[in-house]
Parts: structure tokens; C-alpha cells; sequence
């Protein structure tokens, strides 16, 4: 035969059997597939069913397939598609989380203006807040509420993609503070570094990034964006910092990336040494994060590095206008040139500029207030002093800080969401659980924000709190102590009015 068996099982049964239908003549049947002629009777001529059969019983090749044929007659069962419950796949990884305590819960808070540090959480009236990052209370500041309103009736709430001059004036107001040519505002400081890191590798090719291993998620995808090579020094290791920069060839740019104060440890970036490091390297930009730091320190809420004095030292800085500001929003100052060149290289990001003219208008009067006024820094450096030399005192495992975030260590992820849990059910107190990935496994802290609302009974209300909940849980102590606070300062009346007395900050060594 000169069937091939493809063609064959291309043909399938149904139209074979028409093929030898119509290939029946005065008793002989032609094989339509080897041409060969067999011959029957006319009874079996006169039946299409029988013509089929006599065929694959007597020509040799239509009966090596016949096997074949017959199996295609036979009907086939419909194939099982798998399909994956999606729902459950979420379901399964959500019960992971919280099996290992790492599942986060956040609580609806409405901050009760005017009585702050208090709040409604989850319901619950007269909740003491102890995790604002609002760390200056500024949201309830009247000069910036008032900025905020007054213009709803003459301006556009929302966000048109045009520049106002309100949002001039507020980018020239920050280039002012930081002592820098320039400044462009985003519409949170995650993007503005994700958007600046990424923009200014773009403007020099072949650039090699060296960040801090501690640096926060949005100097992270930055670097991510930008697709350039990284090398990652240990946590203010000046050192090793040294060794990345003389190891790179004089002519290739360097982006050296650093922050002031770092979020959920408290410590402090060694500035002037890794500044000197970045001023010793050839083709080396050094830019900086102060987030945790603007507004909070400097004689005009520069930072540290107006603290230090030495903000024109850096080319590149970062801030938030979402903390001590106590608005929204993020920029970057920098110089003329490397705005325009910036600008240029971040067409993903001019969407993210913007913020609404009201939001605009607070943010603008709640920097120049903390440019002049200095007893909010003040007061909120003397509340977290007092609070970390009680808690230390208390026998609490404070962790080593240089700054105005005190971080408490719990060591358990399931007893960290615990003690978290207690300290509101029944004590009033929400202060938010840290956890992996934000922190380390076996790190895990409540992370304390004292800030110049908190008041002395507060403080110590706190303390003792803590206390008893870490001791209920089992957490360990420093020390066994027994919690008698001595009597704490008298809150300063009129805190926005008149200056606080500044105590000796323990262990904070820019306040």
C-alpha cells in the first residue's frame, strides 16, 4: 500500500467510510487510500455499513488498521482539566501568616484633632496612639489646617497634571531649607526616591550604585528601576564603603545612597565620615534620605544634616512632607542642572508630581511655622529622652538608638502581634508590632514614637504598661525591677507658645 498511517488517522473513520461509499462500482470496491480493488458482492455493495467491513477484512493494508479504526468509533472520555482554586491558594497563605505571626492587621484610626496624641481606634473612644509617624502633631496644627481650607473655595481640589504656583512656591521654600538650587515634590517620598535614584542612573550611563544594607524599601526599587549595578556595604560600614569606592575605575559615576536616621532601628548614619568618603572618590554623587529626620532636627527642620551643619556637603537629599510636616507628599533637593537632567529622565514619573492645591497650601505653611518655631522639636526631644531613660529604668529591652524612635524588643513574631494586641484590649494603647519582613526574624519590636503631645502621665502609663504585658507574656526583661516611676516634669503649657526645657537625650547622640 502507499497509505501513509498519518494519513489515515488525519482522515478519521467517519470520513473514511464516505471515501469507500463512494469508491463502490458494479461490486468492486477502489481503496481511496491505496488504490487497490477488491471485489464484493452486490448485497454487501448495496449496504454503506458492509462495504466498510469487507474492506478492512480484505485489503491488506485498510486491515493492519483496522485496530485503529475501530478505536476511533469507540467514544473518548473528556480529558480532566485541572484548575486551581484561587481563592483557596489566598486562604492557605493568609492562615501561614498568621500561624507565624506575621499577619498584619491595621486599625481603622480617627485622630481626634485637637486632643492629640488620643484617637478612636477600631471603635474604641480615648485610644493613646504611641506609632504616629505625624511625629510633631502638625495634622492639628491651626496655622496649617486653616492653609489647607482657605483655599477650597477659590481653587481646584484635585489634580488637573498642571503645576499651581502654590507647589513653586513650596519647591522653593524646601530648596531654601536644604540650601540646595532646586526642589521637586512628589506625591509621597517613596516615589521621589524611587523616581530620583532611577532618573539620575538614566542621566549617566554606566553608573554603579553603593547603598547602605539597611536602606528603605523605596531606595531598594530604585535601584531595581534603574537597572544598574549595585554594590551593597554593611549597615555605616565607612570602611567597607572605602574599599567599593577605590575598587571601581576614577572614571565610572557613583551613586552613593545613605539615610539620616533609619526607621525601625533608630540609629544614625556615620554622615560626616561617609560624606568624606563620597568627597575622596572621583565621579561620586552622595545622596541621602532624611524622611525620619526633616523637620525633627536642624534650626529650620533640615535634618541632620542641618543639625551637623553640613547639608551643603550633600548633592542629592530626599524628605517627606507625610511626617513631621504633618501633611503629604515627598521631594528631592538638588542643583539646577541635575533637576533639568532628572526631569528629563523620568517620563514613568511625571504623573506622580502633583498633589491638590489645599494639600499644597498646608504643606507650605507647615514648613516655613517649623523653620521658625523651635518648641515642637524641643519638647518632642525632651518627651523621647524621658521616655527611653523610664523604659530603660523600667528594665525594658530597649534597643540601641540614636534618635527620637525607641524601639522596644519583643524577639517573637506570635508574642510581638500578642503584647500588640493586649496593650489595646487593655491598657488603651496602640502602638503597631514589627515584624519579618520589615525587621528580622527574631527582632521583632513594638516600635515607640514619643512624640511632645504625649504627656508626662502618659509616659509613664506607658512604661508601666509595657511592663506588665511583657512580663504576662513572658518576654524578657533586662533586668528585674519593679516599676515605680519618680515623678515625671510637669507638661509645658502652651507647648506651641513657649520654649520646653531640653533634658540630656540618653544615647541620642544628634538631638
Amino acid at each position: 500500500s502507499n497509505m501513509r498511517p498519518t494519513s489515515v488517522l488525519r482522515a478519521g473513520t467517519e470520513a473514511f467510510q464516505c471515501a469507500l461509499r463512494g469508491a463502490c462500482k458494479m461490486g468492486r470496491i477502489a481503496c481511496p487510500y491505496s488504490k487497490g480493488q477488491i471485489q464484493v458482492s452486490e448485497a454487501v455493495a448495496a449496504n454503506p455499513e458492509r462495504v466498510a467491513e469487507s474492506a478492512m477484512t480484505h485489503c491488506p493494508f485498510l486491515s493492519r488498521m483496522a485496530g485503529f479504526l475501530r478505536n476511533q468509533q469507540q467514544p473518548q472520555e473528556t480529558p480532566v482539566v485541572r484548575t486551581t482554586d484561587y481563592q483557596e491558594v489566598f486562604q492557605t497563605k493568609l492562615d501561614n501568616l498568621k500561624q507565624e505571626g506575621r499577619y498584619r492587621e491595621f486599625k481603622d484610626i480617627d485622630r481626634e484633632c485637637g486632643s492629640f496624641p488620643h484617637a478612636t481606634a477600631d471603635g474604641q473612644e480615648d485610644t493613646v496612639n504611641w506609632c504616629s509617624n505625624d511625629y510633631l502633631s502638625m495634622g492639628q496644627n491651626e496655622t496649617v489646617l486653616e492653609a489647607g481650607a482657605s483655599v477650597t473655595s477659590e481653587r481646584s481640589s484635585g489634580v488637573s497634571s498642571v503645576k499651581p504656583g502654590v507647589q513653586r512656591s513650596l519647591e522653593a521654600e524646601l530648596a531654601s531649607v536644604h540650601k540646595k538650587q532646586e526642589a521637586m515634590v512628589f506625591n509621597s517620598c517613596y516615589t521621589a526616591n524611587e523616581a530620583s535614584i532611577a532618573a539620575i542612573v538614566r542621566a549617566h550611563p554606566g553608573c554603579v550604585i553603593l547603598s547602605d544594607s539597611d536602606n528603605h524599601a523605596s531606595m531598594i526599587q530604585g535601584i531595581r528601576q534603574s537597572g544598574a549595578p549595585k554594590m551593597i556595604f554593611e549597615h555605616n560600614d565607612v570602611d567597607q564603603l572605602k574599599q567599593m569606592l577605590a575598587s571601581l575605575p576614577a572614571e565610572t559615576p557613583k551613586l552613593v545612597i545613605f539615610e539620616s536616621v533609619y526607621s525601625m532601628d533608630g540609629t544614625v548614619g556615620r554622615l560626616d565620615e561617609i560624606l568624606s568618603a563620597c568627597e575622596g572618590a572621583s565621579n561620586t554623587i552622595s545622596f541621602i534620605d532624611e524622611v525620619h529626620a526633616v523637620g525633627l532636627y536642624g534650626s529650620e527642620g533640615g535634618g541632620v544634616l542641618q543639625k551637623l551643619g553640613m547639608e551643603e556637603r550633600v548633592d542629592v537629599l530626599t524628605g517627606t512632607l507625610g511626617k513631621a510636616f504633618g501633611t503629604l507628599g515627598g521631594y528631592v533637593a538638588l542643583s539646577a542642572e541635575m533637576r533639568h537632567k532628572v526631569e528629563k529622565s523620568m517620563p514613568e514619573y511625571q504623573h506622580d508630581i502633583f498633589l491638590p492645591v489645599p494639600m499644597l497650601n498646608a504643606a507650605l505653611a507647615s514648613v516655613k511655622h517649623l523653620r521658625t518655631s523651635q518648641i515642637e522639636r524641643s519638647t518632642h526631644q525632651e518627651r523621647a529622652s524621658t521616655f527611653m531613660q523610664a523604659a530603660q529604668e523600667a528594665g525594658l529591652p530597649v534597643m540601641p538608638s540614636e534618635s527620637h524612635i525607641i524601639p522596644v524588643l519583643v524577639g517573637n513574631p506570635v508574642k510581638c502581634m500578642q503584647a500588640s494586641k493586649a496593650l489595646f484590649e487593655n491598657h488603651g494603647i496602640y502602638v503597631q508590632p514589627i515584624n519579618y519582613p520589615t525587621v528580622a526574624y527574631g527582632t521583632e519590636r513594638l516600635r515607640c514614637t514619643p512624640g511632645p503631645m504625649h504627656t508626662p502621665e502618659m509616659l509613664a502609663t506607658m512604661v508601666e504598661a509595657l511592663h506588665q504585658v511583657y512580663t504576662e507574656l513572658d518576654i524578657p526583661l533586662t533586668t528585674a525591677v519593679t516599676v515605680e516611676q519618680e515623678p515625671l516634669p510637669e507638661p509645658c503649657e502652651g507647648y506651641m507658645n513657649q520654649a520646653a526645657p531640653i533634658m540630656a537625650p540618653i544615647g541620642m547622640a544628634i538631638a
